[in-house]
C-alpha cells in the first residue's frame, strides 16, 4: 500500500519536486513541496490529504490526482527557475 506513495515520491524528484508528507490514521498529508509548506486543506480539517491509509486488506487510493497536480502546479510557481525552467536554489534538497 505504501508503494504507491513511493513510486509517486520518486518520480516527482526525477522532474525536481520534492514532497513531504506526514500521516495522522487514517489521513496522509502533504507537509511541504519544495520547502514550501502547504497550507490548503482537502478532504481534512488539518491539511491537504492525498490519500487514506486503508482499512485491512484494501488498497491505498488516492483522493484526487487532478488536485494534487493542480496543487503541485501551483506551489511550483512559487519556485524561482534558472532560463530553461528547471528549479534553482536550496529547496531542492539535492
Amino acid at each position: 500500500m505504501i508503494k504507491k506513495i513511493e513510486i509517486l515520491t520518486a518520480r516527482l524528484k526525477l522532474i525536481g519536486i520534492n514532497i513531504t508528507l506526514f500521516s495522522n490514521y487514517p489521513w496522509i498529508y502533504i507537509d511541504t513541496i519544495n520547502d514550501i509548506r502547504v497550507t490548503e486543506k482537502f478532504h481534512a480539517d488539518h491539511g491537504w490529504t492525498i490519500a487514506f491509509l486503508p482499512l485491512r486488506r484494501e488498497e491505498l487510493q488516492f483522493t484526487n490526482t487532478k488536485e494534487l497536480f493542480k496543487l503541485i502546479r501551483k506551489y511550483m510557481k512559487k519556485i524561482k527557475t534558472d532560463d530553461e525552467g528547471y528549479p534553482i536554489g536550496d529547496h531542492l534538497g539535492g
